[in-house]
């Protein structure tokens, strides 16, 4: 028999890619679901890319946000620091209510959340209407555009798609 093969054993090229043979010897079944493409052939995005191009942009963002949070998170975590010793100072046999957080302090976060979200819907709606791809996604080599068209959307569908991205 040939090397390497049992007797017995069928022999014989591999399939094709894309190809094997069914159970029992029925048809072939496919290996490979075609890829989705636009109508005029480019493949479209898998989801994991879609996941590290957002990790990528948040990251950016968080970083060009953080001259206008910084401040804001700082306060912040000052506060939250100021109650936790407050926190553990207090007897463990108390009774009554925790130790409150002031009030203050949560304000410092949702100041600085809500201008984290004014500076991603900017980053977002600044380079998908002008590359039609955000630094995030040039990196891994996807691209945003309408179904039909080529090139980067028009400012209406960019408007709409970061107002649903930020949840607004």
């Amino acid at each position: 028999g040939k090397r390497g093969q049992r007797k017995g054993q069928g022999g014989g090229p591999w399939p094709a890619d894309g190809q094997c043979t069914g159970a029992l010897g029925g048809p072939p079944l496919a290996w490979h679901a075609p890829m989705a493409t636009t109508p005029d052939g480019v493949l479209l995005s898998g989801w994991w890319l879609r996941v590290a191009a957002r990790v990528l942009d948040g990251i950016f963002t968080f970083v060009l946000a953080l001259p206008l949070t910084g401040w804001f998170y700082y306060r912040f975590m000052d506060g939250v620091v100021s109650w936790a010793k407050e926190l553990a100072a207090s007897p463990a046999t108390v009774s009554g209510p925790l130790v409150q957080m002031p009030p203050g302090v949560i304000q410092y976060a949702f100041t600085a959340s809500i201008i984290g979200v004014l500076v991603a819907g900017a980053y977002e709606v600044f380079f998908l209407s002008r590359t039609g791809a955000t630094p995030g996604q040039r990196i891994v080599g996807i691209r945003v555009r309408l179904r039909d068209d080529p090139g980067p959307p028009p400012m209406y569908s960019v408007l709409l798609r970061t107002a649903c991205y930020l949840g607004l």
